[in-house]
C-alpha cells in the first residue's frame, strides 16, 4: 500500500472540510513533473487524468455505493446478524487524490483532501472520523481485515472463522485518519488500524482499534477528544460499534460507564461519532479510551514497566506483565476459610475490596450473562499497593432482562465453560463467607441502588444519550438495516428506561433471598442518634474488649478516620469535620470486624 502523506509537493487551494456546494479546485506544485489525480478514492496512476486546469468537484451522494455493497460477514450468518445491503445511496464525501509523475514514474507520495459537500452531509451533527486506506487492505479476499475472506473458507465450521477474527502484526494496516468537529478539521495524520473486539467482530459493522506510531509521523493522537478527561494526548483509541448492543441502542456500554465514572472503578470516556471509510458513510461509532498501559499511566502515574494487566475471556489472557499471582490467589481459596479473619485478611492484602465490590455490583445491576468467566479485566501496580483492581468492561448485554437472577449467576459453582466456570465465581462465593465482607457488600449495594443506579438518575442519563443518537439513527438504519426501524430503536430505549425503573427493587430482593442471613445490627453495638448531626454516640456490647479500634470509610471506600473506643465509657464522637452523607464504621470486636452504616445530616 502507498502511504498517504501530508506535505508540500502538491498544494490544494481548498482544504478538507464542509462545503455547501460544488466548486473548482486548483492544484499547484513547485516541483517538476505532471500531476495526475483521481476523484473516486483510488490512488492515482499514470493512467489517471492529468491535471491541466481547475477540477470541478461536486457532491457524490447519489453515486453507486461501491465498497458499502461488499458483504462483511458470510451468508451463513444468523438472520439477526447477517450483512444487509444499504437501503439507499448512502452519504459520501469526495476524495481528491493527487501524485506527481515524471517520465511516467510516480515521484511523490499520494496527497489528498476530503470534501463533504451539501445534500445528505449538511445535517450531520456528530463529530466525524474519516479513514482513508487502500480498499484492498480492508476488503481483499486474502488479506482484507473487514471480510470473511480466505480464513472463513478455510475454516467454515470452527468457532469464529473469518479474516476479521485474525490477530497479530500481519493483521495491522496503515491508514490516514482525519477528525472533524463542528465541521472543522482538527486532526489529520497517518496511524495504524486493526479490528477490535471479541464476538462482535461477526457483526456487519466492526469495531476498530487506532494506534498512533512515531514511525508514521505522530507518536500520539494530539487532541482533547473527551471533555471530561484532562488529557489531550492518546496513544490508542477505539472506534467501537456498540458490541452486542449494536442491534439495539448502541449506547448501553456508554451509559454504564457514564453512571460509574465517579465510583471506585476505572471507566472509559466516550464520544459519539460518525465514521467514513474511503469517503463512504460507515455509521455511528463510539470513540472510547482503551484499557492498556498508557491508560493506567495517565490515570495512576504508573511506570509502564511496573504493571500487570490481564483479561478473563474463557481463561486468563495476559496483556501486560503477569497473572500468576492472581491465579495462585484464586487457587488458594480452595483451602482458605474466609469466615476466619486471618484468612480473609490474606485476600484483602491482595484484592482491592472496595473496587471489587463496586465492579461486581455494576455487573449484577446490569443483569448481563456474558460474565464472570468473560469480559473481565484486572490489573495492578505499585500505585495501588499492588492490589488487584477490576475495570468497568463490556456492558453491551446489560439492561435487557429486569428479572435476571444475577446472584444465582454470580455464585454458580457448577459451571465448566462460558459464561461462568467455577473458578471465575470462586472469589465472590468465598468472600461472601466473611461477615465483614457481606455486610460491607450489602451496604454498598443499597447505596448504589439508591444513588448510582437510582431510577430517576438512570432514566435522565438514558434520555440524554438518546437525544444525541436520535438525529443520526435513520441514516444508521439506511446504511446497515440495524436496528430494523426507528420504532424498534425507540422501543429499545423505552425498554431500557423500564429496566431502570424496576431493576433496583428486584436486584435487592434477589440479593436478600439469595443471602437471607445478613443482618446489619446483630451484635448489640448501637450508634445513636443515627442519622446524626454534630455528635455520635457508640455503645459497645459488654462482652467486647475494654478497648477496640474503629475505622471510618466513605461510600467510595476511602478511609476517613480511625477511632479508639471503650466499652467502659460512653464513646462520644465529634462529627464537625464530617460532610453530609453516608459512612461505614468498621469496629473490631472479639469475633472479628462488624460494619455499621452512619448517616450524617
Amino acid at each position: 500500500m502507498q502511504q498517504l502523506t501530508f506535505g508540500q509537493e502538491i498544494q490544494f487551494d481548498l482544504p478538507s472540510g464542509f462545503y455547501d456546494a460544488g466548486f473548482e479546485l486548483v492544484l499547484t506544485t513547485p516541483a517538476e513533473g505532471a500531476i495526475h489525480y483521481t476523484l473516486d478514492g483510488t490512488n492515482p496512476s499514470i493512467q489517471s487524468p492529468m491535471y491541466t486546469q481547475a477540477i470541478q468537484v461536486e457532491e457524490r451522494n447519489d453515486e453507486p455505493n461501491s465498497i458499502a455493497n461488499i458483504p462483511t460477514n458470510p451468508a451463513t450468518t444468523s438472520d439477526h446478524q447477517i450483512w444487509r445491503k444499504p437501503q439507499i445511496s448512502i452519504p459520501k464525501s469526495r476524495l481528491v487524490k493527487a501524485a506527481l509523475f515524471r517520465d511516467g514514474i510516480q515521484v511523490s507520495p499520494v496527497y489528498y483532501e476530503e470534501y463533504f459537500i451539501g445534500g445528505q452531509l449538511s445535517d450531520i451533527q456528530l463529530p466525524i472520523f474519516s479513514i482513508v486506506i487502500d480498499s484492498v487492505e480492508l476488503f481483499d479476499y486474502d488479506k482484507g481485515l473487514y471480510v470473511p475472506g480466505r480464513d472463513f473458507d478455510n475454516n467454515p465450521f470452527t468457532w469464529q472463522p473469518g479474516n476479521y477474527f485474525e490477530r497479530g502484526d500481519e493483521w495491522e494496516r496503515i491508514m490516514s485518519l482525519s477528525f472533524y468537529k463542528d465541521r472543522a478539521l482538527v486532526l489529520k495524520q497517518s496511524a495504524q488500524v486493526e479490528i477490535h473486539g471479541g464476538g462482535s467482530r461477526i457483526f456487519p459493522c466492526k469495531s476498530l482499534r487506532l494506534s498512533a506510531k512515531a514511525s508514521l509521523g505522530n507518536r500520539y493522537f494530539e487532541n482533547p477528544f473527551f471533555e471530561d478527561r484532562p488529557w489531550d494526548s492518546y496513544k490508542r483509541m477505539i472506534l467501537r460499534n456498540g458490541g452486542q448492543d449494536w442491534l439495539k441502542t448502541i449506547f448501553t456500554d456508554v451509559l454504564l460507564h457514564e453512571l460509574l465514572k465517579k465510583q471506585n472503578i476505572e471507566t472509559q470516556a466516550s464520544l459519539s461519532t460518525i465514521l467514513f471509510i474511503n469517503g463512504s458513510y460507515w455509521g455511528i461509532h463510539n470513540l472510547r479510551e482503551r484499557f492498556d498501559k498508557y491508560y493506567f499511566a495517565n490515570y495512576h502515574n504508573n511506570e509502564l514497566e511496573d504493571f500487570d494487566l490481564f483479561e478473563i475471556a474463557g481463561g486468563i489472557e495476559v496483556k501486560e506483565g503477569e497473572a500468576f499471582e492472581y491465579a495462585e490467589m484464586n487457587d488458594s481459596l480452595r483451602v482458605l476459610d474466609l469466615s476466619l479473619e486471618q484468612d480473609y485478611q490474606r485476600i484483602t492484602e491482595q484484592v482491592d475490596i472496595a473496587n471489587f465490590i463496586d465492579q461486581h455490583i455494576s455487573k449484577t445491576y446490569g443483569g448481563g450473562r456474558d460474565w464472570v468467566g468473560n469480559n473481565e479485566q484486572i490489573w495492578r501496580a505499585e500505585s495501588t499497593g499492588n492490589k488487584w483492581r477490576w475495570v468497568a468492561k463490556d456492558y453491551d448485554d446489560a439492561m435487557q432482562n429486569v428479572t435476571y437472577n444475577s446472584y444465582a449467576h454470580a455464585t454458580n459453582d457448577n459451571g465448566i465453560d462460558w459464561p461462568n466456570p467455577e473458578w471465575s465465581t470462586r472469589l465472590f462465593r468465598h468472600l461472601m463467607k466473611n461477615r465483614n465482607f457481606t455486610i460491607r457488600y450489602k451496604n454498598r449495594l443499597e447505596y448504589h441502588l439508591a444513588h448510582t443506579f437510582s431510577a430517576p438518575r438512570v432514566v435522565a442519563a438514558i434520555d440524554s444519550l438518546a437525544a444525541i443518537y436520535r438525529p443520526e439513527m435513520q441514516r444508521q438504519i439506511d446504511r446497515w438495516s440495524y436496528p430494523e426501524s426507528i420504532d424498534l430503536w425507540e422501543q429499545s430505549v423505552k425498554d431500557m428506561k423500564e429496566f431502570a425503573q424496576n431493576r433496583p427493587a428486584f436486584l435487592l430482593d434477589n440479593f436478600n433471598s439469595h443471602f437471607p442471613n445478613i443482618y446489619e445490627n446483630p451484635d448489640g453495638t448501637l450508634l445513636h442518634p443515627n442519622p446524626a448531626n454534630n455528635i455520635l454516640y457508640i455503645d459497645l456490647p459488654a462482652s467486647s474488649a475494654p478497648s477496640v479500634k474503629a475505622l471510618v470509610y466513605t461510600v467510595e471506600g476511602q478511609q476517613k478516620m480511625e477511632w479508639n473506643l471503650s466499652n467502659e465509657n460512653q464513646n462520644s464522637i465529634d462529627l464537625s469535620d464530617f460532610s453530609r452523607g453516608t459512612y461505614f464504621i468498621h469496629i473490631y470486636l472479639d469475633k472479628g470486624w462488624i460494619v455499621k452504616k452512619l448517616i450524617v445530616q
